[in-house]
Order: C-alpha cells, then structure tokens, then sequence
C-alpha cells in the first residue's frame, strides 16, 4: 500500500486551477506529510479502498438523465431533416423530460420495464416495456411519428445507467489530490468547498491538520484539467482523533445516503481496532444538535462548517466527554509565495490573489472591486454603500452621515451644498442658491415663502413683508417711504388743482 503522499497530478491541477507557479511546493509538502503522517500509520497508507455492489442512486440516475437530454438535442439538430420545425424539436425534446424525470424510475430503467413502484400516472401500461410506454405517451402528444427515432435512442441512456449500476468504490483518503477536489470531478453535485466557490482554501486547510481524511465513493473516472481521477458519486469530510479512537463524520454530499457513511464507519473503526490492538466493536452515535456540542474547534475558519452527521468511539469514551475536543483546519501554506492562506476563495494568500480585506467587515475581496472610503481605508460593496457615498456635484466620497442633501435629495459634501444650495429661514427647505430670495446677508426664503410673507415695493424694488406694505388700488405694494413719497405728491396735486 502506498505509503507516501503522490504530489504530480495535485500540483497539475493546482497549476491549471490558480495560474500561478508554486514556487514554495516542496516547503508546502513537508508540512503536509507532517501533519498527515499519523493518519497515513493509522490507514497503513494514504488510501483504503474497497468495492461492493450497490444499485445506482437516485443523484446518479439525474447526473446521467440530464446529460443525455443535453446530446439528445444535439443529435436532434444533426438530424433536422427528419422533424418537422425547431419548435416540433423543442416539444420533443420537452415531452422527454418530462417522460424520463417524472414517469420513470430507476428500477424501471434498469429492468426495462414500468415496474409497480413506477411513478407513472396511467396505471394500465404498468408492466409493459419502457419502450412501449413511451410510444404511448407520443402518441398522446401526437409525436408518435418520431417514436421509432425516440426509442432506439432512449437505449443509449438505458444502457449507460445498466452500466453504473453494480460496483461501487468506497474510498478513505489522505491523498492530496481528493483533498484539492473534494466537490469538484462529481455526477454534477458541488458544494462551497469546490476549487471556484467560496470555501476553495478548507481544502488546502483540512490538508494541513492532523484529523482529516476525506470519504468518497465513486464508479467511474473522469477527466479534470488533463487527470484522470475518481468521479465521485458522494463525499464526506472525516475528523479522527487517533489516541482516543473517535471520530466524526460531518455532512454527506450531495445527500444523505447511510448506506454509503456506514461502509466509511467500518473502513474506519476497523484502522482503530487493529492500530489499538482491540476487537473491532465501536459505537455510533447519531449526532443530536439540540444536545450535543460541536467538539472540534476549526481552526483557521477558511472551511466551512458542516455540521457532524453521525460519529464512532471505543473504549467506553465519547464526544460527550467535557474536556475533549479536535482542531481542524490548520492555516494553510500559500504554495507561491510561502505566505499564508488567509482568504477563504482562494488556492493563494491574498498578497499573490491581489485581495484586500474589506475594513468593516472583514470579508476578503479583490483589489480591483475594493471601493475607498472617506478614510481612505478599502471596503466591499456592500459595506460602501452602507457607510459612504459620492457627493452629487464633485463626486468626492463622503460618510452618509456626515452629508447634506441638495434639493434633488441627492447627497452632497459640504463644500459643494455652500457652494449651490441654501437652506429657507422660515420654513428649513433646501433650496438652490440661484433661487433663493435674498432679504439681507444672513437672511434668504425660498419661493413659496417669498410668496407667503413677502412682496415687491413697485416703486422702488425694496424687498418688504406683506403685513408692512401700503397698498395703493388695493394691488399695488409700497414700503413706508414710497407710501410716504405717494401721499406727499397726492397732496400737492390737490393743492395745485385747488
């Protein structure tokens, strides 16, 4: 059994995935194997497999349904002659899925026949053959001239899924390669942990601690970025606690299937028991979250958390136990530079990613969408527009706390809104500077006030409140020294006519 850890095809994909020459590979190395070297004693190498037989799963029946509706159409259009228009084709094509996803079963498919635990609705054609049953549904939807076409090609999706059904590889690793691709290389499932999602970098960390192996179960192999390497059917990180025989078993993907965890369970207790020296006789315990704590503490929090599922223990001891707990996911070793891996998206450290850490919240993002705020620190989108804006007139950045509003209820900096806009004196609107009407220095109102309590004098052009203008004809303002001026010429008229 092998007993070193194999690094070519990792640093392969590694390359492909990141862009970037891992300069510091053989330092990044080293402290794997350190960490994993008592797991690797434990297993008596980097990998346990074993084989069983085991029907195809219902996660693997979509994978394959959804990637032959796909060549289906494909090989509709390599033989537009024979259907009617495009849309004939996309009714077709339509009525297949339909038929494939909701009328049939895996136990149909395999057996070639509408077994009794069919899902289909008419319950007359159970037992007939797939085949015939699909001829029926055509000619519900009056396609039956393409059944013919339809039927011979429907056994290439019945052949492959006769195929995967049997051997399943069930597998316990330590190998760098199923740690990088924990949730990539699959039948279409993926997680947070997949290389491009934003927990790529808990791989790299789980490869660093001294508790995890990664569980998967495969058929077949696959091509990923130029490697051949497992397609997995499902997965499972794994938390060991080599001196006190416990481990735990997080979250399954994509579903739950005890069936699979169970032989994970036995591949492991079966490595406690001989590496103790002890019958092969664990207990599990199905995890409670109501009552049970989560007794392992990760470490570098560049993993996401999946909940433990169900976990195993000998020698009388348990999780339950007050004081015990395990570290998971060491700080990872940026293989480019030798720095460390900080950001939780990234196979790099922020340095060589070009990342910042946004200065609210801590998120890591890229340099190039970091936004700068009034304090010159970098922040994510999100954190920008909750704390800053640009002001409407200069465009400088401005805490939404400390900015004004102009009358278009734009934000401005306070430069700008002394510069354009004014605030009424009698009744505190904003208004524009160029429409506010001035009654001394230190005093202006906008039009609606002007209008309210101030008037014209006709004469001369002096601003005046209403209640202190004289009117003459009842619509004609003055102030007091016009009035004045007024009566004093109205008097000198009378005088002259007399």
């Amino acid at each position: 059994m092998e007993q070193n850890l194999r690094w070519e095809d990792f640093w392969h994909i590694y390359k492909a995935v990141t862009g970037m020459e891992p300069k510091y590979r053989r330092d990044f190395e080293e402290e794997v194997e350190s960490a994993k070297s008592k797991l690797i004693k434990l297993f008596k190498g980097t990998r346990i497999e074993i084989e069983k037989e085991l029907e195809i799963s219902k996660e693997e029946a979509k994978f394959e349904i959804r990637n032959y509706l796909d060549e289906l159409w494909e090989r509709m259009e390599r033989k537009q002659t024979l259907f009617a228009s495009t849309g004939t084709m996309k009714e077709i094509h339509e009525t297949m899925a339909f038929f494939l996803r909701f009328h049939i079963s895996n136990e149909d498919f395999i057996s070639g026949y509408i077994t009794e635990k069919s899902p289909i609705a008419v319950k007359e054609i159970r037992g007939v053959k797939i085949s015939k049953a699909l001829r029926m549904v055509l000619k519900e939807k009056n396609l039956e001239q393409y059944a013919d076409f339809l039927i011979q090609d429907l056994s290439i999706l019945q052949q492959k899924l006769k195929t995967d059904n049997g051997k399943v590889k069930f597998v316990i690793s330590i190998e760098p390669i199923n740690f990088l691709l924990a949730s990539n290389a699959t039948t279409g499932w993926s997680s947070c942990h997949a290389v491009n999602r934003e927990h790529a970098a808990g791989n790299l960390s789980y490869l660093f601690d001294h508790h995890t192996a990664v569980a998967y179960a495969y058929r077949k192999t696959m091509e990923f970025s130029g490697v051949e390497v497992p397609q997995k059917i499902w997965r499972q990180w794994v938390f060991i606690d080599i001196e006190n025989a416990v481990a735990l078993f997080q979250r399954q993907y994509p579903t739950e299937i005890e069936i699979y965890s169970k032989e994970i369970r036995s591949i492991v207790g079966n490595a406690f028991a001989e590496y103790h020296n002890i019958k092969p006789k664990w207990k599990k315990g199905n995890w409670n979250e109501e009552k049970d704590e989560c007794y392992y503490y990760n470490e570098a929090e560049l993993a996401y958390s999946d909940p433990t599922d169900t976990y195993i223990y000998f020698k009388g001891f348990s999780p339950s136990k007050d004081d015990w707990f395990m570290t998971v996911g060491e700080i990872p070793l940026c293989p480019v530079c030798g720095g460390e891996i900080n950001v939780p998206s990234q196979l790099i450290c922020s340095n060589c990613a070009g990342y910042v850490q946004c200065a609210e919240c801590g998120r890591w993002i890229s340099e190039d969408d970091a936004n700068h705020g009034a304090d010159n620190n970098l922040y994510c989108d999100g954190c920008f527009i909750r704390y800053f804006t640009n002001c409407a007139h200069c465009g400088e950045v401005i805490w939404k706390e400390d900015a004004l509003y102009n009358p278009d209820e734009e934000y401005v900096c306070e430069d700008c809104f002394k510069k354009h806009c004014r605030v009424c004196s009698s009744c505190g609107y904003v208004i524009w500077k160029e429409e506010a009407h001035y009654i001394d220095d230190d005093y202006f109102v906008c039009e609606n006030c002007f209008k309210k309590y101030y008037t014209t004098c006709t004469e001369c052009g002096e601003i005046i409140k209403t209640y202190d203008a004289y009117y003459i004809n009842d619509d004609v303002p003055l102030c007091e020294t016009c009035y004045n001026e007024w009566l004093k010429n109205q008097k000198e008229k009378k005088k002259a006519v007399i």
